[in-house]
């Protein structure tokens, strides 16, 4: 018996279980299969080639018993979970393009190249100018992504990252959205703000309004218009949403799986971006993902309505097929076509 074999099979099974399956209950597993899924559903080519490796090691190894004919068969099993994981990434660009069909915006094309490598590249045609201070505080800073040639002036990327107001930082995700639009001749600012507990609703808008305020100020020797476009995922979705919809304008609002209810113990509709959907809003493109157990998008589509009901301005909204919380992580197949999407329609609205 191939005791390798067998725990690679069981292991691999179980992570290609939580890339397929989106319990919402009980609460504990559906946070394991959040913690799992975001990776295995970008990056199901790495468990393939894993297991694959390991029924190779098997064929080879003379003397194979009853266990490790099972093992193959589960590790066969696996390889078909791990290819519905991947049709279903692949199947985002599919529904992007449906929505975007609807607004007469041209369709997105899919990005097989996000299956072998999802990572970004050394890109000579950009710089990113790190920890550039807008306030006092060591958390009120930002990085400025810009291309190094003459370009197209477009308004300022502001991208705001999520954590739950609690954690994250400007640097660990949508890494491939900023490097691909400051190729296409965007200036992006990504910005940390300052955090709970020690900060709340007050300090977060008030963070927002400087990042923004000092996107203004720079924009011209950036090469950028004065406007701005606000793209955020989860907590940050929902503080872009609280400022274009406050008193900050925006040419376009992005949000990636976000949250729009209202902000943890404050009820004032200064926090809740629903209750603040009354007048003409900008356009907005919301993109959740169709699984998500640590968020599901529930608010999202109420959001997406009451935009609907009030704004003159297009509001497009897409469940990605088969996606997990933190789909931006990487650049995978998924993501790609959503940097794509991305691309498309602020071109279309700015």
């Amino acid at each position: 018996m191939l005791p390798g074999l067998l725990i690679t099979a069981l292991l691999t099974a179980c992570i290609a279980v939580l890339g397929c399956w989106a319990p919402r209950r009980p609460r504990p597993l559906a946070l394991m299969s959040f913690a799992v899924g975001q990776v295995v559903r970008e990056l199901p080519l790495y468990p393939a080639i894993w297991i694959v490796l390991a029924l190779a090691f098997a064929v080879i190894n003379p003397g194979l018993t009853w266990a490790d004919a099972a093992s193959v068969a589960l590790a066969g099993v696996t390889i078909s979970l791990l290819a519905v994981v991947a049709a279903r990434g692949a199947a985002s660009a599919r529904a992007l393009t449906a929505e975007f069909a609807r607004f007469g915006l041209a369709p997105v094309r899919p990005a097989l190249r996000g299956l072998i490598w999802p990572f970004p590249l050394p890109d000579r045609s950009i710089r990113r100018i790190p920890d550039i201070p807008y306030g006092p505080d060591r958390r009120q800073r930002l990085d400025v992504w810009t291309p190094l040639s003459a370009h197209a002036r477009h308004p300022v990327l502001v991208f705001f990252h999520g954590g739950g107001y609690s954690s994250g930082g400007r640097r660990r995700t949508s890494r491939t959205l900023l490097t691909r639009l400051a190729r296409d001749g965007w200036v992006c600012i990504t910005a940390d703000y300052r955090l709970r507990p020690a900060a709340g609703l007050p300090e977060h808008l008030v963070d927002g309004r400087a990042v923004l305020a000092w996107a203004r100020q720079h924009s011209a020797e950036l090469g950028a218009r004065e406007s701005v476009v606000l793209v955020g995922s989860s907590a940050g979705a929902h503080l872009a949403a609280l400022l274009a919809l406050g008193c900050e304008k925006a040419e376009a609002v992005v949000g990636f799986f976000g949250y729009y209810g209202p902000y943890w113990e404050d009820p004032s509709p200064r926090g809740d971006p629903l209750r603040l959907t009354g007048g003409d809003a900008p356009p907005f493109l919301l993109i959740d993902g169709g699984q998500d157990t640590y968020l599901p998008p529930d608010s999202s589509r109420a959001f997406a309505e009451a935009l609907r009901g009030g704004s003159s301005h297009p509001v497009l909204r897409v469940v990605l097929p088969g996606a997990q919380h933190n789909f931006d992580l990487t650049g995978s197949v998924r993501f790609t076509a959503v940097v794509d999407a991305v691309r498309i329609f602020l071109n279309a609205v700015t």
